[in-house]
């Protein structure tokens, strides 16, 4: 069985203020979170199971199919500048990964090639940790979709 739980997302202008703040401390899902089964059997849940401190995460799990794979999708429409420099921050905790688990951040909502951005890839079992991931937006850029996939 794989699991990935993510939680704290922080999203903000190299040189500015916050611009994506999500903490899963509360009782409820954080609006805007949508879970996605892209192949395969796979589930996505709030929970407080494996939470970070005291509070909830998002999990997905794969429980045997090698082929499966899970997303959770930040639905809004995240405002970028283009040409500018941002840093997406956030920890995460993985159970038995053995394909691979990552954020990514697609500019303009375009899933193609110097489009996205995305975390280093990561796999196994690991406590929560901090990843993240510093970019520059394309001069084209108005707007991202934030996708963690497993």
């Amino acid at each position: 069985m794989r699991q990935l739980l993510p939680l704290l997302f922080a999203l903000s202008a190299a040189a500015g203020p916050v611009i994506l703040k999500e903490s899963f401390e509360g009782d409820k899902a954080p609006t805007g979170w949508r879970f996605a089964a892209a192949r395969g059997a796979c589930t996505g849940r709030w929970d407080a199971e494996n939470a970070f401190q005291s509070g909830h995460s998002l999990r997905l799990t794969i429980p045997e199919d090698a082929t499966a794979r899970a997303h959770w999708r930040y639905e809004p429409k995240i405002v970028l500048k283009p040409n500018t420099g941002y840093r997406l921050s956030f920890r995460l905790l993985t159970l038995n990964v053995t394909g691979h688990a990552y954020a990514i951040l697609y500019e303009n909502g375009l899933e193609v090639p110097g489009h996205w951005h995305h975390t280093t890839k990561t796999a196994g079992s690991h406590d929560w940790e901090e990843h993240a991931i510093s970019f520059r937006t394309r001069e084209d850029a108005s707007w991202a979709r934030l996708i963690l996939k497993l």
